[in-house]
């Protein structure tokens, strides 16, 4: 039994108060011993023993990754306080746990994180390692229209002809899907931005993202999740995980777009993972798209951490425009550092977390 599962289970007839008191107590205990211990992984029992000597080596590498979880506990910390001070106890008793499973994560020096890329992930891999569930409909989104309709220049449309017309006689690789895909993705953000208050924050479409996840456990062992994302979509003036309100991956393989919907799902989870962990966050939804330049995978994680998908065909090429474009809006209208309609003159750090 895990230590969360343990002290669910210790606690369950506790007041609230209660259950506090002996979270601090049982961490103190169990964390302390599996920190120092060399033989038993975290969250396992152990019989009692003397840890060996801990070197200088041991102890700066033990440091070096204690402190990649440092922020991760100071946030769940400040949240923890802040719903005790309000007297919400379901809010505080939310935080104690996550700082446990927090706590949970805490590598030994001799203990390796080993890198899962997320390129070779099928949707199942990420429902497990992520704790995701698909749902359908989806609960908290209004992307399944009606949506408002996205006029784009005239100009993208007559690219896209030509492309199509000099395309059909040349192989179709990489190369070929994202320069379709180039010509859709600008001409959607160009119309959304020039439709845009003037006083918005920019939005911005950067390609080869790297993500790397927060550690996990699978099989014992410690993992993070890590790759290169062909396309983001974000908001604000730098790129953060938390700011992604977009992710796309182009499959490699023309008429194969459903293998890359593992992937985008996997660069999704990675930012729908640190908004849930951020003191801040109001909302964690995240949207993404797998495409080969013809089909596309639209996919959404809500708040809740269930997804679905909408597949469409550039036969339907308007039905895609508007849903890139209200995705692209959500992005604006609520952005991860800033409140609705938040000028761009405003500091992006002193405002709360209202998410796309």
């Amino acid at each position: 039994m895990d230590l969360s599962h343990m002290m669910t289970a210790h606690l369950a007839t506790a007041t609230e108060d209660e259950k506090l008191r002996s979270l601090c107590d049982e961490q103190n205990k169990v964390g302390m011993q599996n920190c120092l211990s060399s033989e038993t992984p975290l969250g396992r029992s152990s019989e009692p023993s003397s840890p060996g000597p801990l070197t200088i080596t041991n102890v700066e590498e033990l440091c070096k990754r204690l402190e990649k979880h440092k922020k991760e506990l100071v946030d769940l910390v400040e949240g923890l306080i802040q719903h005790t001070e309000k007297g919400d106890k379901e809010g505080t008793w939310k935080f104690a746990l996550a700082a446990v499973k927090e706590l949970q994560l805490l590598p030994r020096a001799n203990q390796p994180i080993d890198s899962l890329p997320i390129g070779k992930m099928t949707y199942e891999d990420v429902e497990k390692y992520f704790g995701l569930e698909p749902q359908r409909p989806l609960r908290g989104t209004s992307w399944e229209g009606p949506l408002p309709h996205i006029q784009l220049p005239q100009c993208a449309y007559q690219m896209l002809e030509i492309f199509d017309k000099f395309a059909r006689r040349s192989v179709k690789n990489e190369a070929m899907i994202r320069c379709r895909l180039n010509n859709i993705l600008f001409a959607v953000l160009d119309s959304v931005m020039t439709s845009a208050p003037d006083d918005t924050h920019p939005l911005n479409l950067q390609t080869e993202t790297h993500l790397v996840s927060r550690p996990f456990q699978v099989g014992g062992k410690y993992c993070q999740a890590q790759g290169q994302c062909d396309y983001t979509v974000w908001y604000g003036e730098e790129v953060r995980e938390q700011a992604i309100n977009l992710v796309i991956v182009e499959t490699k393989r023309p008429g194969h777009v459903s293998l890359g919907e593992g992937q985008a799902l996997g660069y999704m989870a990675v930012v729908h993972q640190e908004r849930k962990l951020s003191k801040r966050a109001r909302n964690a939804t995240v949207y993404g798209v797998a495409t080969d330049g013809k089909t596309f995978y639209f996919l959404c994680i809500n708040d809740e951490s269930k997804w679905d998908r909408i597949v469409l065909d550039t036969a339907q090429l308007d039905a895609v425009v508007d849903l890139l474009a209200f995705i692209m809006k959500e992005a604006m209208t609520i952005s991860p550092f800033t409140s609705r309609h938040t000028s761009k003159n405003a500091s992006m750090e002193d405002d709360p977390l209202v998410l796309s």
